[in-house]
Order: structure tokens, then C-alpha cells, then sequence
């Protein structure tokens, strides 16, 4: 007997689209051409869609990452002396601590939750009910018609590890004498969004 929460399409997997991934650009295609500015889920599931294989750029989204990395490190209580080898240490810690390792996640997941500040677990792939077609509306599958209606430009990323390399290797080589401990600070984060709809 068929779930009465399932929509026509991919049956019990609960997708109206004729795949996951069509689902996925579904929700952040009707997201992005709404007149609402969504900050809920829906936020996040367009980001989980801009940063899909066919849209990102590679190097930004591990910049992100990156940064994940050394955020979550930068939070962990933790003693360094300013020495290569406990440079080497952080390094290490900060790789661990990045989204989509310490949770877990795909990095289009991690770098979703990581930008929107939101629980790191696995963004959802579940239409918003004003998304969802009424029950009786028949479906037709239309590889392809998500083409050439989305562009994502990324950058920053890539620039700001760069400068936050340095500002590491900085603090580890401030050693007059030996044995100086490594001050780490703590960081704020301020995230701008901007949508050209």
C-alpha cells in the first residue's frame, strides 16, 4: 500500500521528480525565482543546489571547506608552543574539523550548513508544501529543462584561506623564545548574501 505523504513520481522516495538530483534543482530553481526571500531550510537547499558538480567551482568550495576547518579548530580549547611541529599539529586538527569530515556530510551538504550557520547535519531534500503540486496534477518529466536557467558565480574563498595561511604561519613564527606559547584568537563570522534573481 502506497504512503499517503508520497507524491506521484519516484514512489515510496517521495520525489515528484523523475530523480533526486532533478529534485534537488526543482527546489532551488523555484526558490531563486520566488518573490520571498527564504532564510528557513529553503536557504539552504538553494545553496545545496549552487553547489552541485554542474555548477561550482572547485576551488572555492574547498576554500570553504578549508575555512570550516579552521573556524571549528580555532573554537577547540587547546594549548600550541610556536613550532613547525605544532603548526603541523593545528594543521592537522583543522583538516579533521572541517564540515564535511567531523560530520560527516557531501560537501555540497557541509559547505551549505558551513555558509547559512545552521546544524551540520544533512540538508533536506523534501519540497516545501508551497512547492508541492496539488495530488490529482499529472506529472511529466522533463530532462534537461533546468538548462541555462542557473549561473553561480563563487569567489572570496579561495583568497581568504590564502590570507588566513599567512596570518597562521604568522603567529607560529613568533617565537623570541623558546617554548612561547601560540595565542590563538577567536573569530567572528559575518556572511553577506546577495541574489540576482
Amino acid at each position: 500500500m502506497a504512503n499517503k505523504n508520497t507524491e506521484k513520481g519516484l514512489g515510496s522516495k517521495g520525489l515528484r521528480a523523475y530523480s533526486p538530483g532533478a529534485e534537488v534543482k526543482y527546489i532551488g530553481i523555484r526558490a531563486g525565482s520566488s518573490k520571498t526571500f527564504y532564510l528557513n531550510e529553503v536557504l539552504d537547499q538553494m545553496l545545496l543546489m549552487a553547489l552541485q558538480k554542474e555548477y561550482r567551482n572547485e576551488q572555492e568550495l574547498e576554500a570553504l571547506l578549508k575555512l570550516s576547518g579552521h573556524i571549528n579548530a580555532l573554537r577547540l580549547s587547546f594549548k600550541l608552543t610556536a613550532t613547525k611541529e605544532d603548526m603541523a599539529r593545528y594543521y592537522m586538527m583543522a583538516q579533521k574539523n572541517r564540515y564535511d569530515k567531523k560530520f560527516g556530510l557531501s560537501k555540497p551538504d557541509a559547505a551549505a550548513r558551513f555558509l547559512t550557520g545552521k546544524q551540520p547535519r544533512a540538508v533536506s531534500r523534501i519540497r516545501p508544501g508551497e512547492f508541492k503540486a496539488k495530488p490529482d496534477t499529472p506529472y511529466y518529466p522533463r530532462p534537461g529543462s533546468s538548462r541555462g536557467k542557473v549561473k553561480v558565480i563563487m569567489s572570496g574563498a579561495v583568497n581568504t584561506v590564502r590570507t588566513f595561511d599567512k596570518f597562521i604561519r604568522a603567529l607560529f613564527s613568533l617565537q623570541p623564545g623558546k617554548g612561547r606559547k601560540a595565542h590563538m584568537p577567536s573569530l567572528e563570522r559575518t556572511i553577506t548574501k546577495t541574489f540576482d534573481v
